[in-house]
């Protein structure tokens, strides 16, 4: 299996500075309210103060990019990417068709690819994504990606990034739509002794955990936050944000989450 790499150039050389966004959830047409909020104009206000206060290397969208997958959601949030000074790289949620966005994603400085390097550091893109369902799961062409990524890059560090949370969140909701194989995914980070941090969206909150010496992020949403601690889905009244993400030449890690009001 041939990997192509997408190599970004990194402002710092000692450093590769990362923003993740996720569940951007852009609506098409008129109905741009998710749960009283207009995700379009959340969004924009996170470009804005990314444009004006950050200056990364790299953007990655880890899924649930729109609402309801259809090609005006996604030209929509097209239009909006596009404003950002940096190359944004997307990946699919479960509210996503990856065949729609692998073909309108990939314009200007968006794009689809699944692996990106820089100096000693390497981002890995995974589809977690299961056709009519919430939960996620990898198939075999995703863990054997995995797999070949992680053997190829011995010499730097691994950063995996995919939508669907691969730990519990202890939520009785939340956790039934988890990474089902998970497992067998941390058996594969943990072979290559290189990986270490993984990202994810899907939870729309906040996660910090360490696995065997992997660190384990999770991003709230670029709009509404999920109270994960109810028996069913609700609703909280944090702020939209993102995450920033320094990965340091000797493996080093430093993250925190920026809050937007």
């Amino acid at each position: 299996m041939k990997i192509r790499p997408q190599y970004v150039k990194q402002s710092n050389p000692l450093q590769l500075s990362v923003i993740q966004f996720t569940d951007t959830h852009i609506h098409s047409g008129s109905k741009t309210l998710l749960h009283g909020i207009d995700s379009s104009e959340t969004l924009k206000s996170i470009v804005r103060h990314i444009n004006e206060l950050e200056t990364p290397d790299v953007i990655l969208l880890t899924g649930d990019l729109v609402e309801i997958p259809d090609e005006e959601s996604y030209l929509k949030l097209r239009a909006i990417l596009t404003e950002l000074k940096a190359p944004v790289f997307c990946l699919p949620g479960n509210h996503d068709c990856p065949a729609l966005m692998y073909r309108l994603m990939n314009y200007e400085n968006i794009k689809t690819d699944k692996l990106i390097r820089g100096e000693d550091w390497q981002l890995i893109l995974l589809n977690s994504m299961m056709p009519g369902e919430m939960y996620g799961y990898l198939d075999k062409a995703e863990t054997v990606f995995l797999e070949k990524a992680i053997q190829d890059f011995n010499d730097g560090y691994s950063l995996v990034a995919l939508h669907h949370h691969p730990v519990k969140v202890n939520s009785p909701w939340m956790d039934t739509m988890v990474l089902e194989n998970a497992d067998n995914f941390f058996q594969i980070l943990e072979s290559g002794h290189n990986v270490k941090i993984v990202i994810c969206g899907h939870i729309h909150n906040e996660l910090e955990l360490c696995i065997n010496d992997i660190l384990i992020l999770g991003t709230p949403s670029t709009n509404v936050q999920y109270i994960l601690d109810s028996q069913q889905p609700g609703y909280n009244t944090k702020l939209p944000a993102y995450r920033k993400i320094t990965l340091g030449a000797s493996g080093l890690i430093d993250s925190n989450i920026t809050w937007i009001g």
